[in-house]
C-alpha cells in the first residue's frame, strides 16, 4: 500500500470514527495524524531515513600575530578566514579557547567563558575548526570515513573529548570524534578531537528526521514521509491515537497497531547481500550481523 497523504489519513480517520465532513477541523483529528506520525517515525532507525551526508574540513591558518584585549583578538599580518566564526578555537601557547564572531578581517571575539586568561601581545597562534555543523534534519550518525580510511578514530563522549582537546590538543587523524550541540546554531554538531590539517571532506551516514507535518491543513495532498510499507501500521498508529485521545476503544485500537507495527519491523530488513557471502567485515573490528558468530 503506498504511502498516504496528509488528507487521505484525516479522511480514513473521519471514516473509521464515525464522523462527518465537518470532523476534518476538529483538533483531535489533526493531532492524532501529528502524534502517530512523529511516534512511528522516531521509534525506530528505519532503513528509510538513512541517507549520506558530508562536511568539507578546514585547513588550520596561523598566518601573522595575535594581539589581545579582554575578549578582543586582532591579527597582524593576516586576514581570519571566513570560516573562523563558526566552530573556530584559537590556540595560543597552551590555551584553547573558542572564537565567538568575526568582526572583520582583523579582529575576532573569543566566547566570554573560554577566552585568555590573560592578555598577549604579537603571539603566534593556530586557528583551527573542529566543530561542524550536522544537517538541520540530523537524528543519530554512524562513524564517518575521511577520503583515505573506511573509519575515522573513535566516538568519546562530549566530556572526554573535552578532556582529550584540553590536555592533549594536537592535529591528527583520523580523529575521534563527538556530537554535541552545535554552539553557533540550534541544532547538533560533530566535534573532532585531533584538528584537521588539510583541507577534505567527511564523509557519514545519518538517519534523519521525517519532513514536518504540523502546518499541514485537512485537504493536503503531499504524501506523508514514510515509507510504503509503513502505510498499515501509520493507520493503525492514527487510530490508535485518536482512540487514545477521545478515551475510548484504546485497548482494541493498540492490539491493532502493535499487529501493524510487528509486520513493519519484519519488511524493514535489508539483504544488500545474496547467495555468494553473508559476511560483511569492517576494518575497525565488527563483523555484520547477516550470520550468528560461531567463534
Amino acid at each position: 500500500m503506498p504511502a498516504p497523504t496528509y488528507a487521505n489519513l484525516v479522511q480514513y480517520l473521519i471514516v473509521s470514527s464515525f464522523g462527518g465532513p465537518q470532523d476534518a477541523e476538529q483538533k483531535d483529528i489533526k493531532q492524532a495524524v501529528i502524534r502517530s506520525y512523529d511516534e512511528l517515525t522516531t521509534m525506530r532507525d528505519w532503513s528509510y531515513y538513512h541517507v549520506h551526508g558530508r562536511i568539507i574540513l578546514q585547513s588550520p591558518y596561523s598566518t601573522g600575530t595575535v594581539t589581545s584585549s579582554g575578549t578582543t583578538v586582532t591579527l597582524t599580518g593576516g586576514t581570519w578566514p571566513s570560516w573562523a566564526a563558526t566552530g573556530a578555537y584559537l590556540k595560543v601557547g597552551e590555551e584553547v579557547c573558542r572564537v565567538f564572531s568575526r568582526s572583520s578581517g582583523s579582529v575576532i571575539t573569543l566566547a566570554g567563558g573560554l577566552s585568555l586568561k590573560a592578555d598577549v601581545t604579537g603571539l603566534p597562534y593556530t586557528l583551527y575548526r573542529s566543530v561542524y555543523a550536522l544537517p538541520g534534519d540530523f537524528r543519530n550518525m554512524d562513524e564517518p570515513s575521511d577520503e583515505y580510511n573506511w573509519w575515522s578514530g573513535l566516538y568519546v563522549t562530549p566530556d572526554e573529548a573535552m578532556k582529550l582537546d584540553r590536555v592533549s590538543n594536537s592535529s591528527c587523524e583520523p580523529y575521534h570524534w563527538t556530537v554535541i550541540k552545535d554552539p553557533d546554531g540550534t541544532g547538533w554538531a560533530v566535534k573532532l578531537v585531533g584538528y584537521p590539517t588539510k583541507l577534505e571532506t567527511l564523509d557519514f551516514t545519518y538517519r534523519r528526521s521525517a519532513a514536518d507535518i504540523s502546518a499541514f491543513t485537512p485537504t493536503d495532498t503531499t504524501r506523508l514521509d514514510i515509507p510504503d510499507f509503513l502505510s498499515t501500521a501509520m493507520h493503525s498508529a492514527a487510530e490508535y491515537w485518536l482512540a487514545r485521545i477521545r478515551k475510548t476503544g484504546e485497548e482494541k485500537a493498540y492490539q491493532f497497531y502493535q499487529r501493524d507495527l510487528r509486520l513493519a519491523l519484519e519488511q524493514d530488513q535489508l539483504a544488500p547481500l545474496s547467495g555468494r557471502s553473508r559476511e560483511i567485515w569492517h576494518d575497525g573490528g565488527w563483523r555484520s550481523p547477516l550470520r550468528p558468530d560461531n567463534g
